[in-house]
C-alpha cells in the first residue's frame, strides 16, 4: 500500500510539472528550451539581484524615457519572434539595435519628427551573423517630437499608437532599425522616407504589422515588467530622490 501511494504521488507530481511547462509558450523568453535552460541573455536582464547590463549609450543612464524604451525594444528583439526574425534573427537584431542606440543624441527639432538619421553612411558586415547593415553619422532623437510629447488639439499617431506612449516609442525605434538593416533581397528593410511623410507613415505601418503583437504584449509581459522595475531602481540610485533628468 505504501509503495502504491508513493507511485501515485510521483505520477501526480510529474503531471503537475508537465502541465506547468506546457503553459509556457515557445515565444516566452523564460520558457525552458529543449536543453532545459532559459535564454541566457534574457535571464541576465530579469534577475532582480543583478544590475542591468552596460547600455550602449550614456543617454540611457541620463534619460528615464529613453532607458525604458531601450529595454522594452531589447526585450522584443533579443528573443525569437516574428519581429526579431524580420531584422535577421535575435543575435543580428540586438547587434544592430545597440549600434543604432549607441549613436543617438538628443536634440530639439520640429514637433512632427520623432527621430532622424543623416550624415555620412558606413556599411557594416557582421562577421558572426553575416548580416549587412549601415550606420549614419548623425542619429537624433527629437525632444519636441512624438517620442516625448503629444500635441494639444492635434490628432496625430505613430502607426496606430498615440504619441508619447510606451508603444509609440518602441515602434519609433523599430522603424529606424528598418532603415539600417539590409534584407535578403539586397534592399533596406524600409525605404528612405526622410522627405516623404506619407511614406514614413506607411513604413511605420509595415513595422507595426510585423511587430505589433510583440509591442502590444509589452504591458502583459512579466519580463518587460521586471525590466521596468530594474530601470526605476537604476534611476533611483543615479538620480537620488529627485526626478530623472530629461
Amino acid at each position: 500500500m505504501r509503495l502504491r501511494q508513493i507511485l501515485i504521488s510521483a505520477a501526480l507530481m510529474f503531471l503537475t510539472l508537465s502541465t506547468a511547462r506546457a503553459a509556457l509558450t515557445p515565444t516566452d523568453p523564460l520558457a525552458p528550451r529543449p536543453d532545459g535552460i532559459t535564454d541566457s541573455r534574457v535571464a541576465a536582464y530579469v534577475d532582480m539581484n543583478l544590475p542591468l547590463p552596460a547600455a550602449p549609450s550614456p543617454l540611457i543612464a541620463e534619460d528615464k524615457i529613453v532607458a525604458s524604451s531601450y529595454y522594452d525594444t531589447l526585450r522584443i528583439v533579443s528573443v525569437k519572434n516574428n519581429c526579431s526574425d524580420f531584422f535577421g534573427g535575435p543575435e543580428a537584431a540586438v547587434d544592430v539595435f545597440n549600434r543604432l542606440i549607441g549613436q543617438v543624441k538628443k536634440h530639439y527639432g520640429s514637433t512632427d519628427i520623432a527621430m532622424e538619421m543623416s550624415g555620412s553612411i558606413s556599411n557594416v558586415l557582421d562577421a558572426r551573423t553575416q548580416k549587412q547593415s549601415r550606420t549614419f553619422d548623425k542619429v537624433k532623437l527629437n525632444a519636441n517630437g512624438p517620442f516625448y510629447r503629444s500635441r494639444p488639439n492635434v490628432e496625430t499617431r505613430v502607426g496606430s499608437y498615440r504619441p508619447n506612449t510606451r508603444e509609440a516609442r518602441v515602434l519609433i525605434f523599430l522603424h529606424e532599425m528598418g532603415h539600417v538593416v539590409r534584407g535578403a533581397d539586397g534592399k533596406w528593410l524600409l525605404p528612405n522616407d526622410g522627405d516623404d511623410e506619407s511614406l514614413s507613415k506607411r513604413n511605420s505601418s509595415t513595422i507595426e504589422s510585423i511587430c505589433g503583437n510583440e509591442i502590444n504584449g509589452l504591458s502583459h509581459s512579466a519580463t518587460a515588467t521586471i525590466l521596468a522595475r530594474k530601470t526605476e531602481d537604476q534611476f533611483s540610485k543615479i538620480q537620488g530622490t529627485g526626478p530623472p533628468q530629461q
